[in-house]
This record gives structure tokens, C-alpha cells and sequence, in this order.
């Protein structure tokens, strides 16, 4: 499945959709990370682009081994919380979990015209075999895409988050 956030102007910010996909919208083919168990890299927008999330723009992107990226600062943070989503650094948790890419799997990024794509390729949870294969689209006029090939571990948080804030007005739902 994918879901697609498209920026509406709304007090939500974003709209959503959800559509089947049967396979990655791109090819995972990119830059590989080397990230260990717990980890994150910067990896820098380039070429002038900037991808943004509830309208805040972005040159840097922090890529995290646990299936999440954050903005402003790197995380290490396993344990997905919904507190920790949304308090922490602004963040889209596409499968948030405790994974291992040092163990199995491949994380990649890389930049196109109009989009910066990233990859979480095969990556197994941690003590787990179940493996996460999802493919995240940055698009730099600020719209979102998430394809979902494989979620095989049992828990785990999806969302998007402004972060720096409480939880006051946040209804979570089930995918």
C-alpha cells in the first residue's frame, strides 16, 4: 500500500490517500548507508532543493536506522512511542521500530529532479527475522509518499509529527 500526503491548507496540513502499490514507485537503487543498530546519518537535500513537512523547509534530512527521518537533529531513539513521536524532532515514521540494518537489509537514498527518495530495503527488527521493506518519496513542493512492501514486525508507529509538542488534540488510527 501507499499513503500520500498532499499539503491542503487545512489545520491538518495534509490530505491523505491511501492506494495499493505493487511494488516501489522507484527503484531502491541509490546511495547505501552504513548505519549500525540505533543510528542516523544527515544526508544533505542538495542542489538547491529543500523538502519541507507542515510547511517548515528543510536542506538536511536525518535518516534513522529505526525506519524513521527527523529534521533539525538526528534521533536514536528504538522504542516507539506516540509521546516520543510527537514531542521529540519533527519527524515521519514510516515504520517506527527497533531495526537492525547492520544485521540485514539495506538503507539507501537518493535525489531526483522533483523528489528525494529513501529506502528501508529488507531491514530485519532486531532479535527478529521479520524484515521492513518501505520506500519513503520527499517530494520538494512538499508532498509525501510512503509504499509499504513487506511490514512483517508485529508492532511498530507510522506518521508524520511537527514534533516539540504535546498530544492534546492527537487521535490515532490503525492501519
Amino acid at each position: 500500500k501507499t499513503i500520500v500526503f498532499v499539503p491542503d491548507g487545512s489545520a491538518n496540513y495534509y490530505q491523505a490517500c491511501l492506494v495499493e502499490a505493487a511494488g516501489y514507485p522507484e527503484s531502491p537503487a541509490g546511495t547505501g548507508l552504513n548505519l549500525a543498530d540505533d543510528d542516523f546519518m544527515a544526508v544533505a537535500v542538495g542542489a538547491g532543493h529543500q523538502v519541507s513537512l507542515y510547511g517548515q523547509s528543510y536542506d538536511t534530512v536525518f535518516i534513522g536506522s529505526n525506519g524513521y527521518v527527523t529534521f533539525g537533529e538526528g534521533d536514536t531513539e528504538w522504542t516507539e512511542t506516540v509521546e516520543d513521536h510527537l514531542a521529540g524532532p519533527p519527524r515521519i515514521a514510516v515504520f517506527w521500530d527497533d531495526l537492525s540494518p547492520s544485521q540485514d537489509g539495506a538503507i539507501t537514498y537518493r535525489m531526483l529532479d522533483d523528489r528525494m527518495i529513501i529506502t528501508w530495503d529488507g531491514v530485519v527488527e532486531v532479535s527478529s527475522p521479520n524484515i521492513l521493506s518501505a520506500q519513503l518519496l520527499l517530494y520538494y513542493d512538499g508532498a509525501i509518499s510512503i509504499t509499504y512492501l513487506t511490514i512483517e514486525p508485529a508492532d511498530g508507529l507510522i506518521g508524520l509529527s511537527a514534533g516539540l509538542g504535546g498530544i492534546d488534540d492527537f487521535t490515532p488510527s490503525d492501519l
